[in-house]
């Protein structure tokens, strides 16, 4: 039987809100490495020996990157921090813990997300087999087992979602965002897509494929007048948008890139 979450044991380790930045060395047994890129849920949780119950909505979420970084979900709040990686399955937590949103939910579920943030802060050992990935302590006292997660599934939390643009890249280059307006795009879960590109609204379809790939099809668009400068972004955006391939959800915001990865859009809630 699993424990209550009011029954969570809390972990002498504290828990703050900056990290320091390091860079992931490439570990020898590729076997122990995390899938880089690929968001994973939370399935069991054991602490002191002991199951934790994990809610599965919403689900709790991490993932690994290249440069080192480790972000995530939990039941409320998005997390983030950097591993340095020691090239047979263990690893250490760089900086003093991890950065957190600052989001309040019900009780259970924040004291839930506490805990569960003071066992990853726990863990120094990975093992990844199949579609398993497992984090330990050197004690084997805490041990967390995540599933992949496809990524259509992975998008699905940003679904009917009003979303505003973030970052917008062209051709490598960063292009300059007004304040106001700022430009949106909702994507459903039926296909259906709409949103403000600078001057004018637009609608019609964007497909999403259960590995991510990305097609916006015909948009509808209103044809008003606008100043200059947003008619010119308007432009680019609708331009960059048309040649989007893929999209990923990671760190809190959704990123749209092309084919060569210079042109993306990344978006995050509104």
């Amino acid at each position: 039987m699993g424990m209550a979450l009011s029954q969570f044991p809390r972990l002498a380790l504290p828990l703050v809100l900056a990290v320091a930045l390091p860079v992931l060395a490439q570990p020898q047994d590729a076997s122990s490495f995390p899938p880089q890129g690929l968001q994973l849920q939370l399935e069991q949780a054991f602490v002191q020996g002991a199951a934790i119950n994990v809610p599965k909505e919403p689900a709790v979420r991490i993932r690994f990157d290249a440069d080192g970084s480790v972000s995530g979900q939990g039941p409320i709040n998005l997390y983030r921090g950097h591993v340095q990686w020691n090239g047979d399955g263990s690893f250490a937590w760089q900086g003093p813990g991890l950065f957190t949103t600052r989001r309040a939910g019900p009780q259970e579920l924040m004291e839930f997300e506490s805990n569960y943030l003071r066992a990853l802060e726990g863990t120094s050992h990975l093992e990844f087999t199949g579609s398993t990935l497992t984090l330990s302590s050197e004690t084997g006292e805490i041990r967390l087992v995540y599933s992949t997660v496809a990524p259509k599934q992975a998008i699905a939390p940003w679904l009917g979602r009003p979303l505003v643009l973030k970052e917008f890249r062209s051709a490598g280059k960063a292009v300059s965002l007004p304040t106001q307006p700022k430009l949106e795009i909702t994507l459903a879960a039926d296909g259906a897509c709409a949103g403000f590109s600078g001057v004018n609204r637009f609608s019609g379809t964007c497909t999403i494929s259960e590995t991510g790939q990305f097609h916006a099809g015909l948009l509808a668009s209103t044809m008003m007048a606008g100043p200059p400068e947003l008619a010119a972004l308007e432009s680019a955006f609708q331009m960059a948008l048309a040649a989007i391939t893929k999209i990923q959800a990671s760190d809190g915001a959704l990123r749209f890139t092309d084919e060569s990865g210079q042109t993306s859009l990344t978006w995050e809630p509104r």
